[in-house]
């Protein structure tokens, strides 16, 4: 697993317009939206592609720069704000906390930010 402190926005925005995928675990209720988990053993994950990085500010000392990243979800779904783990073929998995935005034209938005 990832470590969300070692993280850039440089680490990120080399992936942008790569998917990050969100395992739905067999038996366990899928989100609104998504085929029912009981009618498939193992669930396809639900794939975010990473649209979006918005580099912030040098923290106080220079440790790092604060930056957000967003993602776009399957249009009909929406994930509701909490920590998922997010699977990417180059990066790994992660832990991150995704919020709800305002969705545009291809479907719902989240943003991850990084302090």
């Amino acid at each position: 697993m990832l470590d969300l402190a070692a993280l850039t926005d440089e680490d990120f925005a080399r992936h942008t317009g790569s998917l990050f995928l969100l395992p739905v675990a067999p038996g366990a209720p899928n989100p609104p939206g998504t085929p029912d988990a009981e009618a498939a053993a193992a669930p396809p994950p639900i794939p975010l592609e990473l649209v979006e990085v918005i580099a912030g500010h040098l923290r106080p000392g220079g440790a790092r720069r604060t930056f957000s990243v967003v993602f776009r979800g399957p249009r009909g779904l929406r994930l509701m704000q909490r920590t998922y783990r997010l699977r990417h073929d180059e990066m790994g998995t992660i832990e991150i906390f995704l919020v709800p935005i305002a969705p545009d034209a291809q479907g719902p938005l989240y943003e991850a930010v990084f302090n």
